[in-house]
């Protein structure tokens, strides 16, 4: 069994980071052809002749992983793919986050394609996504990280026989490094600074805690976008003074990640939204105490291991639920059991197993 395996390669994203971690136990197995998408880009022939020695096609998907010059070459690398392909879909959503749904656009007949042409244009990632889902990305079997992306593929017309449902997966169990006998509470979140997490929520829980804390944002920036946000962050430190109390690391190394990761004793895993969260997996295979807001994610995630406290996005509520933790070492004990479980049965090598076995399903 051969299989060509389509992710990016050191970018600095979750995917890459997710791919790398999955190519690293399925090699102990299986043979397996790595592949960036830029190399198609790059140079098409090459990449096509390493396609050629495979049985099977193996995609990560994410639209901007395919863009290059504004140009976006999806379409175009799986025509040239004569191969079953198995697509992995990182981030889906029925409508995106924030954004006023195209479907929803109203209008006589001439003056409604104007305005969907315009939407597509101020939104291109979105524009390009549903494009492919109407082609069903040219797969053949898909793999998603929730019931919830199964039902949103199914309600945009993929056959939900062919998708299939894996969670998000963890490293193995890591060591813990927390200091309980300190003074001082390590607090933090970890991931690209985004639209949707909820930074509001964040301050109005920090500035009304009573004990002696210090919070690491373990990341920075990604897009351009994004800028606005992070200045705004900064504003709300400075305002507040807290340039030694709220920490923001930028773009680490793993090892560096990690090493922030172990220390801290409470996570914060405060979305507005979120489709799928490598950051909140990490946090899982640290075993911490995680504060979560109730979105369709880790609602779902929640119901098959109880593994945080699921908070409304309400300050009131969540400083209550941390007094709780901070008093009883019961709570502490349970949450750390149930992401235990959640490694157990959701690190990368057992589901390298379950991907080896979708594999073998097609090569039968």
């Amino acid at each position: 069994m051969k299989i060509a395996w389509i992710a990016p390669i050191n970018k600095k994203c979750g995917i890459s980071y997710y791919a790398e971690n999955f190519y690293n136990e399925l090699s102990k197995y299986i043979e397996l052809i790595r592949l960036d998408p830029y190399d198609f880009i790059k140079n098409k022939k090459a990449f096509v002749e390493n396609i050629n020695k495979c049985d099977l096609v193996h995609i990560q998907y994410e639209t901007s992983l395919f863009v290059e010059k504004q140009k976006n070459y999806y379409n175009e690398m799986c025509n040239e793919i004569k191969k079953n392909k198995i697509i992995t879909l990182h981030e889906i959503y029925k409508t995106p986050p924030f954004v006023f749904p195209k479907e929803k656009i109203k209008g006589f007949f001439l003056s409604k394609i104007i305005k969907q042409y315009i939407w597509d244009l101020r939104h291109p990632h979105w524009a390009e996504f549903n494009k492919h889902c109407k082609k069903e990305f040219y797969g053949d079997y898909f793999l998603v990280h929730s019931e919830l992306q199964k039902r949103i593929l199914i309600e945009k017309g993929i056959n939900g026989s062919k998708v299939e449902t894996i969670l998000m997966p963890v490293e193995n169990i890591k060591t813990i490094n927390t200091k309980e006998e300190s003074s001082l509470f390590m607090l933090g979140s970890m991931g690209f600074i985004n639209p949707l997490y909820d930074y509001e929520l964040l301050f109005l829980v920090l500035e009304r805690l009573t004990f002696n804390w210090r919070f690491y944002w373990i990341g920075g920036i990604r897009r351009k976008e994004d800028i606005c946000i992070l200045e705004k962050i900064k504003e709300n430190i400075s305002k507040r003074g807290w340039e030694k109390r709220f920490i923001i690391t930028n773009y680490v190394s793993k090892d560096e990640k990690e090493k922030y990761l172990s220390q801290l004793q409470m996570y914060f895993a405060f979305f507005k939204d979120r489709s799928s969260s490598m950051s909140l997996a990490d946090a899982i295979s640290f075993q911490k105490i995680i504060f979560a807001t109730k979105i369709s994610l880790i609602e779902e995630m929640y119901s098959k291991y109880h593994f945080c406290i699921l908070c409304d996005n309400d300050y009131q509520k969540i400083l209550e639920n941390i007094l709780k933790v901070i008093n009883d070492e019961s709570i502490k004990t349970n949450l750390k059991e149930a992401c235990i479980r959640y490694c157990q049965d959701n690190n990368y090598n057992n589901l390298a197993h379950k991907l080896i076995n979708i594999y073998k399903g097609f090569l039968l």
